[in-house]
């Protein structure tokens, strides 16, 4: 694994997960492959909406599970980015940020699910099996 991958997966990962605080609007309202959140986004099971997930992205006045798992999972991309190259986190931060991040990013995709979902989900489970199941560490990746 080259730290340029890795930083790539963890670029995407905080991209997907960023938009759920800047949705699209139209004409892709409903989301797209590069924009999973669009402002007509809403979970598929209409009882999680209200406190777990808002109604429609970002709407709801006070937090919602939903909003909390896309912060947790927005700054721990950025602090896994940070960490991977040893710019201001320490790199020892690196897999547990992975780790935090991608786990967020799942669930919030899963409150989610729907085709838009899909890449996101793969990248989540990719940098997960990499830290998780392959020891991926920064110590271990190569330069290029």
């Amino acid at each position: 694994m080259t730290r340029w991958l890795a930083a790539g997966l963890l670029f995407l990962g905080w991209h997907f997960a960023t938009t759920f605080f800047v949705p699209a609007a139209a004409p892709r309202a409903r989301g797209s492959v590069i924009w999973p959140f669009g402002q007509e986004s809403r979970p598929p099971i209409s009882v999680i909406g209200g406190v777990l997930a808002p109604r429609a992205v970002p709407s709801e006045p006070g937090p919602t599970l939903a909003l909390v798992l896309a912060a947790v999972a927005s700054i721990g991309f950025l602090v896994a980015l940070a960490a991977l190259f040893g710019i201001v986190a320490p790199v020892e931060w690196w897999s547990p940020a992975v780790v935090v991040s991608s786990a967020a990013s799942g669930l919030l995709f899963v409150m989610y699910v729907g085709p838009w979902a899909l890449i996101p989900l793969l990248v989540d489970a990719v940098l997960l099996w990499g830290v998780l199941s392959r020891g991926w560490s920064v110590q271990g990746m190569t330069a290029i």
